[in-house]
């Protein structure tokens, strides 16, 4: 499985005298889709299992930099030192209770809300980020098992059903029988001439790099990209999305703190 990279994987430069690197300088990589496959392979234990964007919701770089300008501190999330200092006191004369333009609402306001919507839960926002309501959902599945083909059922994927989408004194009719007419029918004479082929007949459905490619195009940064930019290995973050990730329900408190101080 390993010989497209067990000839100058433990190089110290590897590749530095082939047309994969840009010459003598090394700055710049570009690799075939089944080296990088090999290579995700060999590196995808020490990646985070979560392809989900929304997994991360305000808990990545712009939410704590929001919740450093207001001040506060994201339960389980880094602690700042104040960004701004006595800002409620440069216009003492002013303030939410004489204001004839404000209504009044003395709630605690959740510090989530504060963060997530900056400008509508807070006074003078200053230095703040907008951040993203919801990503798009991510509804891939990882495959593990190596000889499934690249295309299949996985069980975890219930089939759709048309039951939430009828009334439940209608009986279900299927889209066939919308077209076509009921299966039962005895004027069903609708049939498919012999020369019908369907498209692209002719071409492979899958060779042995689809499901390889597939897998690469949802994988982090680099293993998704054929070329990039060089880096040193002591610049390579190995376990950063690791640690920018809430720290899992039941651990002791110690484990919580170390969580915080990598942040």
């Amino acid at each position: 499985e390993d010989v497209c990279i067990i000839d100058w994987f433990y190089d110290p430069k590897p590749l530095i005298d082939t047309p994969t690197v840009n010459g003598p300088s090394y700055c710049y990589w570009s690799l075939t889709l089944p080296v990088m496959a090999n290579l995700y392979c060999l590196g995808h234990t020490l990646l985070s299992d979560r392809p989900d964007n929304n997994a991360s919701y305000l808990f990545d770089t712009k939410s704590f930099f929001t919740a450093k300008a207001l001040n506060m501190a994201i339960p389980g999330g880094p602690k700042f030192e104040p960004l701004y200092r006595d800002m409620d006191t440069f216009d003492e004369d002013w303030n939410k209770f004489n204001d004839i333009n404000k209504v009044i609402i003395q709630q605690q306001i959740r510090m989530e809300y504060r963060v997530a919507f900056p400008h509508l839960y807070n006074l003078l926002p200053t230095s703040v980020h907008l951040l993203p309501y919801h990503h798009l959902k991510n509804v891939y599945i990882h495959m593990d098992d190596p000889d499934l083909p690249a295309f299949y059922f996985d069980p975890l994927i219930n089939p759709i059903s048309l039951r939430g989408m009828t009334a439940k004194n209608v009986s279900l009719v299927s889209h066939e029988d919308v077209i076509f007419g009921p299966s039962d029918a005895d004027d069903d004479n609708f049939e498919l001439l012999e020369e019908v082929e369907p498209f692209l007949a002719d071409k492979p459905l899958e060779n042995n790099l689809t499901a390889k490619g597939i897998t690469l195009w949802w994988t982090p940064d680099p293993y998704n990209c054929r070329s990039g930019w060089m880096r040193r290995a002591q610049d390579m973050p190995l376990v950063k999305n690791w640690y920018m990730a809430h720290c899992p329900l039941g651990h002791p408190v110690k484990v919580r703190v170390s969580y915080q101080k990598l942040l």
